[in-house]
């Protein structure tokens, strides 16, 4: 009997030694390639959103220059959107137009752009602005879904 139990201790320990051997083996094996990133994504331009309103361009805090655009999606009443440009610090409204989304049915995005033209000659350089896109409410005139993007100024010298 003692050597059935010297026997059975015996393969217990080997048994044992394998588990730890590969424990440490485990433990000290760097991790594959697959696992760590070789290079960072590159970014990609992330629109500014409200439920409704979707803008892709301009970017928060991207420079504008004396003209410039204004897109995005939208699904709103009538498929009219509100752009309006103001000075971040004093709130001076430069303009305020409107742009129609092209959805194809209501309660569908609609793609929308439109032109913006800033005509102050004396705009200085890195001035910043707030674009805002919102849509009217039908019900009583409030602004909704509001999307403001900050950009800065950097005119183009002609």
């Amino acid at each position: 009997m003692q050597h059935h139990e010297m026997r059975k201790w015996l393969i217990i320990m080997i048994v044992a030694f394998i588990a730890l051997l590969g424990l440490a083996l485990s433990i000290q094996r760097p991790q594959s390639l697959s696992s760590v990133p070789l290079f960072a994504p590159s970014p990609t331009p992330t629109p500014v959103a409200s439920e409704n309103i979707i803008v892709t361009s301009p970017q928060v805090d991207e420079s504008i220059t004396q003209t410039f655009e204004v897109r995005g999606r939208a699904r709103v009443f009538e498929n009219v959107v509100t752009i309006r440009l103001k000075e971040k610090l004093s709130g001076q409204v430069y303009g305020e137009t409107q742009a129609n989304a092209d959805a194809p049915d209501t309660g569908q995005f609609g793609e929308f752009r439109a032109g913006i033209k800033l005509s102050d000659p004396n705009l200085r350089t890195n001035t910043e602005f707030i674009v805002e896109v919102f849509q009217y409410s039908a019900k009583d005139g409030s602004e909704r879904d509001k999307v403001s993007i900050p950009v800065r100024f950097v005119p183009v010298v002609e």
